[in-house]
């Protein structure tokens, strides 16, 4: 993942003030991304959140061998091994 910092305070206190889940937008209104506060309190909801994968894609990730049968630990030791800077 990669780490952006910022250093205007006011962009900073405008996140801050965000209690819901937010697109982040430029000035043409083209959608950036989305922003979730990491202490927010309400369950975090990916309703009308649209996937960037086509339906006949989600269904071959789905078929593809190994996308299914492990333990929720098992999958986390295979993250951890393949992404170790993201679990320090």
């Amino acid at each position: 993942m990669t780490k952006v910092v910022l250093k205007d305070a006011a962009f900073v206190a405008a996140l801050d003030a965000i209690a819901n889940r937010s697109q982040l937008c430029d000035d043409t209104g083209r959608v950036l991304g989305y922003f979730v506060l990491q202490s927010c309190d309400k369950p975090v909801s990916s309703k009308g959140v649209k996937s960037p994968l086509s339906p006949a894609e989600r269904a071959r990730i789905l078929r593809e061998e190994g996308s299914s049968g492990k333990t929720l630990a098992e999958f986390w030791d295979e993250m951890r091994r393949k992404h170790p800077e993201q679990f320090q």
